[in-house]
């Protein structure tokens, strides 16, 4: 009935589209168009989407993205229910897990929860993020295979013990290939351990917590063989707010109790919550302190589970101060099974439980419309979440579809919030360009440095690029030189481009040839393309 339900209250998400990030990772994956095992199974995750490359190294979310498109195209509707197959199986195992410890009343309990808590929805619904769903389906696997192997009583004389480690060893590597954050595997183990059999129940599955550790060894070495980069910072983004992180931390305990509003765009920016989100944080540690009280040594290590599985969400505010959803989908495993094992089985607390899913399954309802397009995403986002990260979303949505003037407009508010980012920067640079003169454009310039832009030098190189663009190759190769440092690549596209405009091609392939500065290649290569398209004579 638990699955049954999920399945309602998901079947909806068939109307979805491709949202954000599926677009490089799907639409323009060149690894699923012209596939081969090394793009697919041996390169960067975005190493083939017109993108920089980020270090992350995912082979099997890249594989269930080929089966996709192998399968059915690119049909957005199959996508989407691949990716609910997984949560599926997430809610199923987690069910068939709590259910041997605590009842299959409880079991079934737990699956609901996690099934169809609505801050789950990110990442059932997008399908940029099935590498949560396929992390956690190997994790919960890995936990299962590892509970079976019986309490302090029966230790590892139980039947097929000899096996279980290799299994979960297996899981590990699944789990590592899935997502880097399943590094987190072994700890996860020890603390389920400790919160159903205590300390003694971790040192008789010492083997199975020896084999996840194997596991992950062995998908680190094939991660050197795949000769995949670091984990790349693309935009470190400072915190300003002494108190932004306590209104983060604020903002996800209440997520828990009050789902309401979501968005998948959400960032430590944001207004400070409202009266609701402090309440239900509240009403979220209240419940932790309880069972606490009832059951310490259960409900501390389950705790301890939840806060070791969100330990990428602490990663993600750190580095980008973004509160990525998905990054609690494993953690919810935790809340859902100390949530079902405390819970009492009598009328009045299941009649709170009814309520709570009601209001769920309506959440659902409400938000699932918001995935349909790329449109209809950004725009609930900049309505929900009207911060720097959303507006600056918005804007690149409006570019794509031939609005100019009011993705100009969007990047204009992002700059406007705090902190500005640089992809605004950029953007609003080369946009301005189809809806301002040269004149226009070197008046609203001394803004946009003012923004915080005037501290990025590819913000001046994109300024000087779009000001030859328009004509002004004088006003340009100023702003090239006054950006000082690495430059002459610039200053020779610059120059190109303005021989090009009066007519001498020969000129400008001269210039571009005689610049042997590859950190602008770019810039370089815009110029060809301007180069490309001129008339022969």
């Amino acid at each position: 009935m638990a699955l049954a339900l999920t399945f309602v209250a998901y079947v909806g998400c068939i109307w979805a589209g491709y949202v954000w990030d599926d677009e490089a990772l799907i639409l323009l994956n060149r690894a699923l168009t012209a596939p081969t095992v090394r793009t697919v199974l041996g390169s960067d995750l975005w190493c083939c989407s017109g993108t920089d490359t980020s270090g992350y190294w995912r082979p099997l979310t890249t594989l269930s993205f080929y089966a996709d498109v192998a399968l059915f195209g690119f049909q957005p509707a199959w996508a989407h229910l691949h990716s609910l197959g997984w949560h599926l199986l997430c809610t199923g195992l987690l069910g068939a897990l709590v259910g041997r410890r605590h009842g299959a009343a409880r079991g079934a309990l737990a699956s609901m929860i996690l099934g169809i808590h609505p801050v789950v929805s990110e990442a059932v619904v997008w399908i940029a993020a099935r590498n949560d769903l396929l992390a956690a389906a190997f994790v919960l696997g890995a936990l299962l295979v590892t509970d079976k192997s019986g309490g302090p009583a029966s230790g590892l004389r139980a039947r097929g013990a000899a096996i279980r480690p290799i299994a979960v060893g297996f899981c590990a590597l699944g789990a590592a290939l899935s997502k880097e954050s399943s590094v987190l595997l072994p700890l996860l183990l020890v603390l389920w351990i400790v919160a159903h059999d205590g300390l003694a129940g971790a040192r008789l599955r010492w083997r199975e917590v020896a084999a996840s550790a194997l596991g992950l060894g062995v998908a680190f070495g094939l991660r050197q063989l795949a000769v995949v980069g670091t984990l790349t910072d693309f935009h470190r983004v400072p915190l300003q707010d002494p108190l932004a992180l306590l209104a983060a931390i604020a903002r996800m305990l209440g997520w828990i109790s009050w789902p309401w509003p979501l968005t998948g765009t959400a960032t430590l920016y944001l207004p400070h919550p409202e009266p609701i989100v402090w309440v239900s944080a509240a009403v979220t540690l209240a419940a932790a302190g309880v069972a606490t009280q009832r059951a310490p040594r259960f409900a501390l290590a389950l705790l301890g589970f939840t806060l070791t599985a969100a330990a990428p969400m602490t990663a993600a505010l750190y580095v980008y101060g973004t509160l990525g959803e998905r990054y609690l989908y494993l953690p919810m495993v935790g809340v859902a099974t100390l949530a079902a094992a405390q819970v009492r089985l009598t009328p009045a607390p299941l009649g709170v439980t009814a309520l709570w899913a009601a209001g769920a399954l309506l959440t659902l309802h409400v938000r699932l419309p918001d995935w349909v397009s790329p449109t209809t995403f950004f725009e609930a986002a900049v309505r929900r979440a009207p911060d720097s990260f959303s507006w600056n979303l918005y804007g690149v949505d409006l570019a794509k579809q031939g609005d100019p003037a009011g993705a100009v407009e969007a990047f204009e508010r992002s700059l406007a919030s705090r902190p500005s980012r640089r992809f605004a920067c950029t953007r609003i640079a080369s946009s301005a360009v189809a809806v301002l003169n040269a004149d226009a454009y070197a008046q609203r310039l001394p803004d946009w440095r003012a923004a915080g832009c005037g501290e990025l030098r590819d913000f001046e190189f994109q300024v000087a690029w779009s000001l030859a663009r328009l004509g002004d190759e004088a006003r340009a190769l100023d702003v090239v030189r006054a950006a000082g440092g690495d430059s002459e690549g610039v200053a020779a596209a610059v120059e190109a481009a303005a021989a090009q405009r009066a007519g001498d091609i020969v000129g400008a392939a001269g210039l571009l040839g005689a610049a042997d500065d590859l950190d602008q290649a770019r810039s370089r290569f815009s110029t060809l393309l301007a180069l490309r398209t001129a008339r022969p004579e």
